[in-house]
C-alpha cells in the first residue's frame, strides 16, 4: 500500500486544527481528524490528484482542497509527503512565504548531506 508522512511543520498544523476544532466539539474534531488522515491516505495513492499553483508554491508542491482545509504536499517524495495543512479562510499567501522559505532551506541542508 502506498503511503505518507508528515512534515514537523503539518504534523504540527494537525494538532493545532484538531486541538482548535476540540475546544469546541470533541466529536468534530475526532471525525475531522479521520477524515484528515483518509485524505492523506487517498493522496498517497493518487499523488497526483491535487492541483499545481505556481502562483503560490513551486512545481513541486501540490495542493488538495478537503473541506474548509487546505492540504500542500510533495507528490514525487516517497512517501508523498504532506508539508502543510491549514483552513482556507486564514492568508494563504502570508503562510506559503513563511513555510516555502522554510522548505528551501530545509531541502537546501538535505541535499548538502
Amino acid at each position: 500500500m502506498k503511503s505518507y508522512e508528515l512534515s514537523e511543520e503539518a504534523q504540527l498544523d494537525l494538532f493545532d486544527a484538531f486541538d482548535f476544532i476540540a475546544d469546541r466539539n470533541l466529536n468534530a474534531a475526532i471525525s475531522w481528524h479521520k477524515t484528515m488522515l483518509d485524505t492523506f491516505q487517498h493522496l498517497a495513492v493518487w499523488p497526483h490528484s491535487g492541483r499545481l499553483r505556481s502562483d503560490l508554491a513551486p512545481a513541486s508542491i501540490r495542493f488538495w482542497i478537503a473541506g474548509e482545509y487546505v492540504i500542500l504536499y510533495e507528490p514525487a517524495s516517497d512517501p508523498v509527503k504532506i508539508v502543510a495543512l491549514f483552513h482556507g479562510a486564514r492568508d494563504v499567501e502570508h503562510i506559503l512565504a513563511a513555510r516555502y522559505n522554510q522548505l528551501i532551506s530545509t531541502n537546501e541542508e538535505d541535499s548538502d548531506d
